[in-house]
């Protein structure tokens, strides 16, 4: 190749190229086609390899490729702690000291899967390749967005990918794919003019009337609210490439796509992950059966390693008896958002053929899941056989006379695995033939084959697969046995032990284990039991200071556990609304007064008051051993959690958000030794996202990584994202939406930062914990769990923000919808809503009106009597903040009360805990509250950071300034997709249906309106 050949280029307005041979050495784009080229595309001393030729077709790149690695080697500079909106670089996680101009050519990444991630998520990442990657099913295709100080955005297509992986660099961040000898095609676009590629799905939008500005204070960086949770929203409900649903996962899986434009790759997946893990139920290590083994086949987290310790000793009781409970809430999460009905009436069929003249394999032949025959952990907790062993079954129906019968079986295993296939005429009849087999290690699909002594004749029959280390070792070679898991064969049923039937049955299945093992059916209140048959020595049993920690939490355990206990409660209120979807009016109100009673007991047995730093709290505690002895660490999580559920009631609720609030997280902030105050005095001040995971450090109670020093763990003072979440929509729901709105713009001011909430533990961090986050607090090793690694969870999180400002409740009639507009808005939409196989868009627009009245004098400047001359439901006052500026911290708190013939009567109280000065702050009733009747506004428990006062304004008489309303918002909802045609209604709680051209409706204070689809 002469030097001209290797030194070349193409242009033609839209791309300029430079080529050195076959590499691509430089591309620069205009989105508009007039040569007024960008930014660099590919980094210093790097290329684009892979093709053998490449020409230009307008607006596109087409590069002929061979087969083998396509590579693109991207500008990017791994060092501190990049900003994309300011273009700036911070060397140290701690200051802005030594910040220095950074200005990378693209902003993030979204692929035809939805994926969204910004360029921020590499940088805490280690050098070399990682083992996440981006997802480009549906389309292979991925937009490299540009930064705002570029014109374009490129659309790359790698033909029949579906991932693309990725290394990292210290100078370059480079993609990588494999290539069939197809071309690749790079198409340049205006920028922003594509949300996904090819605009194959809808991605959500939120838009605020007036937008506020949100500043993160350690930067000084502001940006409007709508921006930046659009771009939460997006990111963080497709942030995660895989779909990983075992264990508590499947949950937040659940929770965190529900929200999904339903052609989403991510939600599609779930649901045939949710379908194949379905299938591990059996039995636990007290022989009880319908444990749902939901790590996939074995029963415990890390099992082998990290909790199981020391390695294949197997020491816990591992019943984890929450998760049973809790895969109950997660199929109803599924199904009431999707309102997928064919889901809970799947069946499974196993792979099964005979040699009969009759189209083979009689069933299963859509299998794809793997069932496993023996799960791991299928042995007694003292080591002695068991009494019970789990197999797999199929019935099925032979139209003609056979000889043989044929299973398709695996094993994963690492040595041979050994089993026995049996004939009978039904699953308790009379066994026909039986033959032991062996499976070769590591061999995904084997057939194996029951030669029959004789003939037999066509009919009904039953073959059933064992696995010989059944019940004698905790690991084995794992025997499964292929299965279709939603068959439509009508021949006889798929067996998994002694249970037969649809997922809606396993569900039932898996609450009757809660209720019959696990004490529910007698106390209503699910119990860690103890078995003295079990207790062998030093396992982990619930006694004092030897708890029964287990699972991705490390729950603190014992004979009853808050947060193990409360999914028995969700389970009840999930199958009544399951058996409300069904149709089923009696089981639906067996289940309701279940959920009644369980939660009357829930109450009764964790609500408790104690004294902390000279004040009164009241809150649920951890957990009660079998000792009697109650622990308590502040476990913020837990609270949340069963107030999300529904159990506490509302004067519980607001007593832990007054806790989360106002009571300091303990004298010291609980920090390490060396570290005598918080950086602020409040639960939030550490993660500012969501508060800690508990607020005592333990040092006594939990196991293994849970007694790691505080902060360093999330079961010790660490947190998680999707807390956030739950503490949004528990504030919205229970105290108010101005509440809620303002710990949300906290959130968002977080996500704001120069590390987008994208760094995190990684294997490689020298810290050995965290250092993801940028500002205080100093403590480098605290481990805060956001969108990084594979966990599901953080993407609850912005999946949240509908729900807490829509007031969104999922329910068998229908969505139930509960907008307020926040006060210091006019109007708000979230577009782009999934639901029912649907994508909807929702606007809110508040009207107020001013409500004239007569006030009085007041014995103090610290509350206002007047009388509304109309109707009203929102009362306010103007603050005050010395000095003025941006704060955080400035605390007040405001009630509203009611003259009776008894004296004054409360109606409703609320707090702020971030005001600033010449803002109004509210308080709303759920309810009209009625005219030429005396109330009084009282203003109290002001709190400001030292040096700073909190106030109100006052009149020139000395009155606190206030405002009296009327609010009402109007609802419209616009389908903006809709494939399976179906007309959509509002309806109002008195069964009204509403106008439907446009879907529109005004809501009064506290009212309630359903979105239903009429099928």
């Amino acid at each position: 190749m002469s030097p001209r050949q290797q030194k070349r280029k193409l242009s033609n307005g839209y791309f300029d190229v430079r080529f050195d041979g076959e590499r691509i050495t430089s591309l620069r784009a205009d989105g508009n086609g007039r040569g007024k080229y960008g930014a660099e595309t590919i980094a210093s001393g790097g290329v684009i390899a892979g093709s053998i030729s490449a020409h230009l077709d307008k607006e596109r790149l087409i590069l002929e490729t061979r087969k083998g690695e396509f590579s693109w080697d991207l500008p990017f500079d791994r060092k501190g702690y990049y900003d994309a909106e300011t273009h700036l670089n911070y060397p140290s996680p701690y200051s802005t000291k030594g910040v220095y101009p950074l200005a990378l050519p693209f902003r993030k990444f979204v692929t035809s899967a939805g994926q969204v991630v910004f360029i921020e998520s590499f940088k805490r990442l280690p050098l070399g390749p990682y083992f996440l990657n981006f997802v480009i099913a549906r389309g292979s295709q991925m937009l490299f967005c540009g930064d705002r100080q570029q014109n374009f955005d490129l659309k790359v297509c790698w033909p029949e990918q579906r991932v693309v992986d990725y290394k990292i660099a210290e100078d370059r961040l480079t993609f990588l794919t494999k290539t069939v000898g197809k071309p690749v095609i790079i198409e340049v676009l205006p920028r922003g003019l594509e949300d996904v590629p090819s605009n194959l799905l809808i991605h959500p939008k939120v838009t605020f009337d007036p937008d506020p500005e949100i500043t993160y204070l350690p930067t000084g960086k502001s940006l409007p609210a709508s921006d930046l949770m659009t771009d939460l929203m997006r990111f963080g409900i497709h942030w995660s490439p895989k779909v990983v649903v075992t264990g508590d996962w499947g949950l937040s899986a659940a929770e965190m796509h529900r929200i999904n434009d339903p052609r989403s790759w991510h939600l599609q997946r779930l649901r045939s992950e949710l379908l194949n893990y379905m299938g591990f139920i059996g039995y636990d290590r007290f022989e009880h059966f319908g444990c749902m083994f939901a790590w996939g086949r074995f029963p415990d987290y890390g099992a082998g390693g990290l909790l199981n310790l020391p390695p294949f000793n197997a020491p816990y009781d591992m019943r984890t008896l929450h998760l049973n409970g809790q895969w109950i809430q997660t199929i109803t999460s599924f199904v009431l958002a999707t309102r997928d009905t064919s889901f809970l009436r799947a069946r499974r069929a196993r792979w099964v053929a005979t040699d009969g003249n009759e189209p083979q394999p009689i069933c299963g032949r859509k299998s794809w899941v793997q069932d496993y025959v023996l799960a791991a952990g299928d042995v007694r907790l003292d080591g002695r056989l068991p009494r019970e062993v789990h197999t797999l079954g199929q019935t099925f129906v032979a139209t003609a006379a056979f000889s043989e019968i044929r299973v398709r079986l695996g094993t994963d295993g690492k040595e041979v695995a050994r089993g026995v296939i049996s004939l009978r005429s039904e699953p308790s009849g009379t066994l026909l033939e039986q033959k032991d087999f062996t499976l070769e290690p590591g061999h995904r699909s084997q057939s194996v084959i029951l030669r029959l002594s004789k003939q037999r004749t066509a009919g009904k029959y039953f073959v059933e697969i064992s696995d010989s280390d059944s019940g004698r070792r905790y690991f084995g070679p794992g025997i499964y046995w292929w299965t279709d898991p939603e068959t439509k064969y009508l021949g006889g049923e798929a067996t998994s032990g002694p249970f037969q039937g649809t997922i809606h049955d396993r569900l039932k299945l898996l609450f009757q284990y809660i209720q019959k093992y696990c004490g529910a059916a007698e106390g209503n209140l699910a119990q860690y039991i103890n078995n003295r048959e079990y207790n062998v020595p030093n396992y982990k049993s619930g006694l004092s200071n030897l708890c029964t920690e287990n699972s991705y939490w490390e729950l603190p355990g014992g004979g009853y556990d808050a947060f193990e206990g409360l999914w028995y409660n969700a389970a009840c209120n999930a199958l009544a609304e399951l058996a409300e979807f069904e149709d089923d009016a009696d089981s639906a109100a067996r289940y309701r007064l279940l959920f009644r009673k369980a939660n009357e007991a829930y109450n009764k047995k964790y609500w408790h008051s104690v004294t902390e730093n000279g004040k009164e709290i009241s809150r649920y505690h951890a957990c009660e051993d079998w000792d009697g002895k109650t622990h308590d660490y502040g476990f913020t999580y837990y609270n949340l959690e069963a107030a999300f559920r529904g159990i506490p009631s509302l004067q519980q609720v607001r007593s832990v958000l007054w806790w989360l609030d106002r009571g300091y997280w303990s004298r010291d902030g609980g920090a390490p030794p060396g570290f005598a105050r918080p950086w602020k005095e409040n639960m939030y001040s550490i993660w500012e996202v969501a508060p800690p995971f508990n607020s005592i450090g333990n040092t006594t109670w939990l196991n293994v990584t849970g007694t790691l020093p505080y902060l360093e763990v999330v079961a010790n003072g660490g947190s998680r994202c999707f807390i956030g979440g739950r503490d949004l929509v528990v504030r919205s729901n229970y105290l108010s939406v101005d509440n809620m709105h303002e710990r949300n713009k906290r959130i968002l001011a977080r996500f704001a930062n120069p590390d987008r909430l994208t760094g995190g533990r990684t294997f490689n961090d020298p810290g050995g914990r965290g250092r993801w986050f940028f500002g205080e607090p100093f403590v480098d090793i605290a481990d805060f769990e956001a969108f990084h690694e594979i966990f599901p969870q953080e993407g609850v999180l912005p999946a949240s923000e509908p729900l807490a400002y829509l007031g969104m409740e999922y329910a068998a009639k229908g969505l139930w919808l509960r907008p307020r507009v926040p006060s210091e808005l006019n109007l708000m939409k979230f577009e782009g809503i999934g639901y029912a196989e649907a994508v909807f868009d929702f606007q809110v627009q508040a009207e107020r009106k001013r409500v004239p009245l007569s006030a009085s004098e007041d014995e103090n400047q610290l509350s206002a009597t007047f009388v509304p001359h109309s109707r009203f439901n929102k009362v306010g006052v103007l603050t005050a903040v010395r000095p003025p500026g941006v704060h955080q911290g400035c605390q007040i708190s405001l009630t509203l009360e009611h003259w009776t013939p008894t004296g004054w009567a409360e109606v409703d109280r609320t707090w702020f805990s971030d005001v600033a000065d010449r803002k109004w702050v509210w308080l709303a009733t759920e309810r009209w509250l009625e005219p030429s009747e005396r109330y009084r506004l009282t203003v109290h428990d002001f709190r400001a950071p030292g040096g700073e006062i909190c106030g109100i304004k006052l009149t020139r008489q000395g009155r606190p300034l206030i405002d009296v309303q009327q609010e009402t918002n109007i609802l419209i909802v616009h389908c903006r997709y809709n494939p399976r045609k179906r007309r959509f209604i509002l309806r109002s709680e008195a069964d009204e249906v509403l106008p439907s051209l446009p879907l529109t409706s005004t809501l009064d204070p506290g009212q309630r309106i359903l979105l239903s689809a009429q099928f």
